[in-house]
């Protein structure tokens, strides 16, 4: 248990606190009823070569993000009536990806923002953040223009000065909030990217129907 808390990333500072209130000073478990050992014992015994195989492959849509239909089928099975009562359905891939390119061509050309989502000028929130799945479109989309105009010399500093100072996500549920966290600090380090210690993205768990002056 210990490990598998050291290998959750500085980026989800949230998700490593609320796990490390399980464990006691003496290595024991303050709350019994939640044995979190035998999902350690799970995921030991899982064939992670096997899930890993064909994650984020390529398709004609771009990269395949397996969380976000893993996570819905996971509510439609043990929270269903959850899912139902937060109106937690996750937008398909290819249509994530169309709306992402739709608003970059607008930005260009309505906007005059000729960099699309690379624009500095261009603040980027998603306030249903679910599992990340539109902020992850995003950022491979942001990569995708930034090698076209740099060949990654800078991306980097890029990421760290820019991209994440204006990239902001709002979600209301923990599990998909936790999600996220993990998924996009997975894709930036797909793209080369490495966060340095205390730097994290900037996807809070919040209500984003709240009056922020509450």
């Amino acid at each position: 248990l210990e490990s598998a808390i050291d290998c959750i990333p500085e980026t989800n500072p949230l998700l490593k606190d609320l796990l490390l209130e399980y464990v006691a000073p003496d290595g024991s478990l303050r709350y019994d009823e939640f044995d979190i050992c035998d999902l350690v014992e799970a995921l030991n015994r899982t064939d992670i070569d096997c899930i890993l195989m064909n994650f984020n492959r390529q398709t004609g849509y771009g990269k395949e993000d397996p969380i976000v239909y893993f996570y819905e089928k996971f509510l439609d099975i043990y929270e269903h009536e959850e899912k139902k009562r937060r109106g937690v359905y996750y937008t398909p891939t290819p249509a994530v990806n169309f709306i992402v390119r739709s608003i970059s061509y607008i930005l260009k050309t309505k906007f005059n923002c000729h960099d699309g989502f690379l624009d500095d000028s261009v603040s980027i929130l998603d306030p249903a953040t679910g599992t990340g799945t539109f902020l992850r479109s995003i950022i491979l989309d942001v990569f995708s223009e930034y090698k076209k105009a740099h060949a990654l010399q800078g991306w980097n500093a890029f990421v760290k000065n820019n991209l994440l100072t204006r990239l902001y996500g709002f979600e209301f549920m923990m599990a998909p909030y936790a999600v996220a966290h993990m998924k996009l600090a997975m894709t930036l380090k797909d793209t080369g990217y490495v966060f340095e210690p205390n730097h994290r993205l900037q996807v809070y768990l919040a209500n984003a129907l709240e009056n922020g002056d509450n």
